[in-house]
């Protein structure tokens, strides 16, 4: 039977997993945004990283009064073995915490059996690398995901995605990345104005969508591979490459640099849209994710 420690409605205490390795940083990246935007909400965060953890990334976590953070040292083992301590690690500290929610950012663990309502999170990076054919741990992927009561993407193309290689889910939900806005000093912002350097982002399947948000933030014009969800976050804020021919990404970059008025008009749409992915809606949409999760749980434990 599932068990929610306090309200159904309000989740006020989460047990997510996280990892500064994983998905190109954009998991440790969104799991630290999240959990200083749900401290607003009055929820607190207990973060499990299943992988060593920086000081200057210790420093950062102690400095959010809603969080405390526990670290795992896998053993050297295999994939499968790894899983299972793994997931029984995270029950022991689950047992400890006594959370609301468990939010896995790591969905190869969704089929483990936490007491409280769990959800799964797909990131970007780790979904393109589980979607390749004969890609890495599709078996554990597929398991986690339909074990899980919700599952969490930042873009809808990244569902289309998941349900095309592993089958339907049984729930849902998109909610974007973010990332903290941050001023530049005057004369670096109006240098950047006027002349935007251009980032370039790659293969999808080595890194996130979360290095082109942050791009954007510092006024960066954008040259992107053409991939479902990045087009879906930046429309026609990009330049879209869909030539995979070595070299295609740079030349585009080189043309791009070669036309200041386009490069300009670029970089301040892809600041926009930048502007719009606040941790506040990060926020938002994950307690509706929990509570969704936390009401289903509840449901199911009914007479």
């Amino acid at each position: 039977m599932n068990v929610c420690f306090h309200s159904p409605r309000e989740p006020g205490a989460v047990l997510m997993s996280t990892d500064p390795s994983e998905a190109d940083g954009a998991v440790w990246a969104t799991s630290l945004t999240a959990t200083r935007a749900l401290g607003a909400f009055g929820v607190e965060v207990t973060l499990a990283s299943l992988a060593p953890v920086s000081v200057a990334a210790r420093e950062a976590v102690a400095a959010l009064p809603n969080a405390r953070l526990f670290v795992h040292e896998p053993p050297a083992s295999g994939a499968a073995v790894r899983r299972r301590v793994a997931a029984e690690w995270l029950r022991a500290i689950e047992r400890q915490v006594r959370p609301d929610v468990v939010h896995l950012n790591h969905p190869v663990l969704g089929a483990a059996p936490f007491d409280a309502p769990a959800l799964v999170m797909g990131h970007d990076a780790a979904v393109a690398r589980a979607t390749t054919p004969g890609g890495p741990v599709s078996a554990a992927w597929r398991a986690g995901l339909r074990a899980a009561a919700l599952v969490v993407v930042p873009a809808a193309a990244l569902l289309t995605e998941l349900e095309r290689h592993f089958g339907p889910l049984a729930g849902a939900r998109v909610v974007p990345y973010a990332l903290e806005a941050h001023a530049l000093p005057p004369h670096q912002d109006e240098d950047r104005a006027d002349d935007p350097p251009v980032f370039t982002l790659r293969d999808p399947r080595a890194r996130s969508g979360l290095a082109a948000l942050e791009a954007a933030v510092d006024g960066a014009a954008l040259v992107l591979a053409d991939c479902p969800w990045w087009r879906e976050a930046w429309g026609d804020a990009a330049t879209w490459v869909s030539d995979a021919a070595e070299g295609a990404l740079d030349r585009a970059a080189r043309t791009l640099e070669a036309d200041p008025p386009r490069r300009r008009a670029l970089a301040a749409r892809a600041r926009e849209r930048a502007a719009v992915a606040s941790p506040r809606r990060l926020a938002v949409g994950l307690l509706a994710a929990y509570r969704a999760v936390s009401l289903g749980a509840a449901d199911a434990a009914q007479p």
